[in-house]
């Protein structure tokens, strides 16, 4: 029971690590796409 309450939790965690890493990245592409779409229209 204690272990596959362990392992439940470590599962939750790298899920919010993940998507957290995800949603930085996404951020990322997402800002310098903008500033991308930015230079190209001056």
């Amino acid at each position: 029971m204690y272990f596959s309450k362990l392992s439940i939790e470590r599962s939750v965690l790298l899920l919010l690590v993940t998507s957290s890493k995800s949603i930085i990245i996404n951020y990322l592409l997402f800002h310098f796409f903008g500033l991308f779409l930015a230079f190209k229209l001056v």
